[in-house]
């Protein structure tokens, strides 16, 4: 059974630095939305709507949608 690499080992390998290359973004945006709506004196009502999108150098690319409901009641 070879023996686990440390952190450092695995870093200075050929394989981490190509790894990290390939994954350093080539491109990405991000935009968030958050309304804040109060319609009682000491409650709030709060929804955040964030879009991103990225592409790596190696080729593959992802996108996310997300909505986050909040709500916060001051006593």
């Amino acid at each position: 059974m070879a023996a686990i690499p440390t952190r450092a080992e695995c870093c200075r390998s050929e394989a981490c630095v190509r790894r990290v290359r390939e994954e350093t973004p080539t491109w990405k945006a991000q935009l968030a939305v958050t309304p804040i709506w109060s319609p009682v004196a000491a409650f709030d009502v709060d929804a955040e709507l964030m879009f991103a999108d990225r592409k790596l150098r190696s080729g593959l690319d992802g996108d996310m949608t997300r909505l986050i409901l909040f709500a916060k009641d001051g006593f």
